[in-house]
């Protein structure tokens, strides 16, 4: 994607209506906006995090006084089940009972908090623990296609669970090296996001460095897309999305369909 087109569908997607009136607008799939979308939030969510919990006794007052996790979220612009989790371990509940709660609103014996939590997790498609285990399935979607789609080639390679995790692994390292638009590598990382440039600095900052100078050149593939630029920001590591991969088998219209 260039620029100018991210940068307009950026600052325009601010929630889930926003997608569906510029999907509708500029005939662009639901599939390419969603993930911007979802940059976009957990980028404001890491930047307001910090100064929503120190506001916490405001918005435990305000929750006392009647206004419920839901509509605190959307006063805020902030995701609810971190609203949930902020409001009730200001009023002592600890973290665990907080995580359990989300995953099991019935643990509660406050009719309100059930009733109410589960209305936030209804409505939180980034950090309810539904909105976890369908990244979960997407991630888990991506790399069993670089699986199947290494295997057709009868190439050994480990993958991410047969490494040491505590040393930062790449998703595939290649026991043989691999030519690639003319270019040899020797692994593979899957990201189940849109990146633009500052995911994917984030990104080499906190993990692809490394990979270059411990393994060597490598592929990093963003199935939901990236900007045109990052095809030029680093000569070592080629970078695809999921069109690199057409009619692969199921697994790519599983990857695609789920339901963000």
């Amino acid at each position: 994607m260039d620029e100018d087109t991210y940068k307009e569908l950026y600052f325009q997607l601010n929630n889930l209506d926003d997608v569906d009136r510029l999907s509708q607008k500029k005939s662009i799939s639901f599939k390419i906006l969603m993930p911007i979308l979802c940059l976009k939030l957990v980028r404001n969510t890491r930047k307001n995090f910090h100064n929503l919990k120190e506001n916490a006794l405001d918005l435990h007052s305000k929750w006392e006084n009647g206004d419920t996790f839901l509509q605190l979220s959307e006063e805020y612009n902030f995701p609810p089940s971190l609203i949930v989790s902020i409001i009730l371990q200001f009023s002592g509940m600890s973290k665990k009972h907080v995580r359990k709660l989300l995953k099991d609103p019935k643990n509660s014996s406050s009719s309100r908090i059930t009733s109410e939590v589960l209305e936030a997790i209804d409505n939180d498609f980034l950090y309810s623990p539904r909105a976890h285990e369908l990244q979960f399935k997407i991630s888990k979607a991506g790399e069993d296609i670089i699986d199947s789609w290494l295997k057709s080639m009868n190439l050994d390679f480990i993958t991410e669970k047969a490494m040491d995790k505590d040393k930062g692994t790449p998703d595939f390292i290649l026991k043989e090296k691999l030519y690639i638009d003319g270019k040899k590598i020797s692994w593979i990382e899957s990201k189940v996001v849109f990146a633009d440039i500052e995911e994917h600095n984030r990104y080499i900052n906190k993990q692809y460095n490394r990979y270059l100078n411990d393994i060597g050149d490598g592929m990093v593939v963003y199935w939901c897309g990236f900007l045109d630029y990052l095809l030029h920001l680093e000569k070592r590591i080629i970078i695809k999305d999921y069109s690199f991969f057409p009619n692969r088998n199921r697994n790519l219209d599983d990857l695609l369909n789920l339901p963000w």
